[in-house]
């Protein structure tokens, strides 16, 4: 969540604020000017933690490329695409949103049926 508050601020910048924070004074031992270069060393870092914030995901999951070598599945499994995985989760989510629009009808429902009582009137 820090890093992405991170990436979410880096993309709310302007392109001037960027180049601000991008350029860098380089000054002698005196204190004097003697150049402008520019510092990409946080995206460096950034897309480093990310990269190892991804990479400890797959490990807490069992999920990493050796563990899923060792793991057997079954044809069918192997088989199957990503589109029919999508496809299950569109289902899915459409079922939810079916279940939750026939609640909230229900509910709509008993509360009309409330107000239109005659014990009410």
């Amino acid at each position: 969540m820090f890093l992405e508050k991170i990436v979410r601020d880096y993309v709310s910048k302007t392109p001037e604020e960027l180049r601000e924070m991008l350029l860098m004074e380089k000054r002698d031992k005196d204190g004097k000017l003697t150049g402008i270069t520019v510092n990409l060393k946080q995206f460096s870092d950034l897309a480093a933690a990310l990269e190892k914030v991804h990479w400890m995901t797959y490990q807490a999951l069992c999920d990493a490329p050796q563990d899923r070598v060792k793991k057997p599945q079954p044809a069918a499994e192997r088989e199957r695409s990503s589109t029919d995985l999508h496809a299950q989760i569109a289902a899915s989510l459409a079922q939810m949103r079916a279940i939750d629009q026939q609640s909230q009808l229900a509910d709509a429902q008993a509360l009309q049926a409330k107000v239109e009582s005659p014990v009410n009137r």
